[in-house]
């Protein structure tokens, strides 16, 4: 299971929302039963795409561990940039590049003092000149998380000159605090992201960060009272309305999806809308029940006709249900489409060897396919001992799958890691230039003797035919 332990100065109490969330998103990697079949969509076994590991993680104080709810960035050259939660020089996280010629170098170890954050969580954004663009769920000069830049130059090695800065440090005052999205970047050079707590109503906000330095709130959640959680990514169409799911929004009443006894009072998430004007539109609104499903934990992806397509951990028609998740089901990818209708597109069943549990972003290719990734179900035994092996479901097994949904409905399972040397339980969902090659990260496996617990510090991989 992952564990984002929040660091902070004397100020931590302060915090309008507790920073303990992120043992949510680590309980949203922790509990569910065996689960029965979904015979309405289609599973097709077998034909298994090559996967290739890029690079297995050592561990504390080398090259980070433990890549968690943040997917990688590629650029056109086939270099993958991402993050990982734990590890780095200072155990705070770290920024990596893996290059295409095989080389895995920190661009930066997080260190949590005033002038740097830790923990990076959410979107990594690339722009034009190859600068990569995050933030830290904490830590800063308040302690309350940052918006950080990294520029490296075309050298190698030692030649290879590295520039991190931090752009801005969140106060947790009206300009918000704990970023919990990442960012994405317009063609203006904007940024755009959400913060967990701050803001006016205390529940967050929807911020613009733009080249000059300056950071402008564009929405306060907690307007509507079905707004407002966590979001774990957005997306931007070309009219500059903003689209983001959240993995805890809704009624606040007892339709709590990933209900804990410290964590009382959350719905199963929404879907959202923003446009330039900063007037929200609720999407969709989670159930968890009747075949909807609950708590999308990515962000959605949007096609050229202006449909929206995402994921989320539980909820659907299968029945992975134990007695923290009360609503049950095993995840599903849904569609909202240009005129606001939803759909399930599949239900994950959670039976035999298929998945349990997508989370992270989905790719589309020119034919409609989706490729996503599951952290739990498959095969191997990450759940069977419990905190070490990570996952949603801690009685579930399985160390999760890599699929594709194509357009009819039909699932192909591509992958199942073990665990082992191939990885375990992803969690930042995958990436591609063109897919059907695509790339992930896992929380899990690898070189299992690191991190010193014998379940691996997690990987970098690439999936093609």
């Amino acid at each position: 299971m992952y564990s984002l332990t929040a660091r902070r100065d004397p100020g931590f109490g302060q915090c309008s929302r507790s920073s303990s969330i992120l043992s949510l998103v680590a309980i949203a990697i922790m509990q569910y039963s065996i689960a029965t079949s979904f015979a309405a969509a289609q599973t097709m076994r077998g034909g298994h795409y090559k996967e290739t590991v890029l690079h297995r993680f050592t561990g504390l104080n080398r090259d980070g561990a433990n890549p968690l709810a943040n997917p990688l960035a590629l650029d056109v050259l086939g270099n993958v940039f991402g993050t990982t939660a734990n590890g780095g020089a200072y155990d705070r996280g770290s920024i990596f590049e893996r290059a295409s010629s095989g080389k895995l170098q920190v661009l930066h170890s997080f260190s949590g003092t005033k002038s740097d954050g830790q923990q990076p969580l959410g979107q990594l954004a690339m722009d034009a000149n190859g600068a990569i663009y995050g933030t830290t769920w904490i830590g800063g000069q308040y302690q309350y998380g940052t918006i950080f830049k990294v520029a490296a130059n075309d050298g190698i090695g030692r030649d290879r000159a590295v520039k991190f800065t931090t752009l801005y440090s969140f106060t947790n005052s009206t300009d918000g605090g704990d970023p919990s999205s990442g960012v994405i970047l317009d063609s203006a050079g904007n940024l755009y992201g959400v913060t967990w707590n701050g803001g006016a109503n205390g529940d967050g906000t929807l911020f613009q960060f733009t080249p000059g330095g300056q950071l402008n709130v564009l929405y306060n959640f907690g307007s509507n009272s079905s707004d407002g959680g966590f979001a774990l990514g957005l997306a931007m169409d070309a009219q500059g309305n903003i689209y983001g799911t959240d993995l805890l929004g809704g009624p606040y009443e007892n339709s709590n999806c990933l209900q804990t006894s410290w964590v009382p009072d959350f719905g199963c998430g929404v879907v959202f809308k923003i446009d330039s004007s900063g007037q929200e539109t609720l999407l969709h609104v989670f159930s968890g029940v009747d075949g909807d499903g609950g708590s999308p934990a990515g962000p959605p992806i949007l096609d050229s006709a202006g449909n929206l397509y995402g994921t989320t951990l539980v909820g659907g028609a299968g029945s992975c249900q134990g007695s923290s998740f009360p609503t049950g089901g095993c995840g599903t990818v849904f569609e909202i489409d240009a005129e606001g209708n939803y759909t399930v597109l599949y239900s994950f069943p959670g039976t035999g060897s298929d998945g349990a549990g997508p989370v992270g972003s989905l790719v589309m290719d020119s034919e409609r396919n989706f490729y996503g990734a599951t952290e739990d179900g498959g095969s191997g035994s990450c759940a069977a001992s419990g905190a070490a092996g990570g996952g949603y479901y801690t009685g579930y097994p399985g160390c999760g799958v890599a699929f594709k949904l194509d357009a009819k409905g039909t699932e192909r399972v591509l992958h199942r890691f073990s665990g082992l040397k191939d990885g375990g339980n992803p969690e930042s969902g995958l990436v591609a230039v063109s897919a059907p090659i695509v790339y992930g990260t896992t929380y899990s496996g690898g070189d299992i003797t690191g991190c010193g617990s014998g379940y691996g510090c997690g990987t970098v991989f690439k999936l093609q035919k």
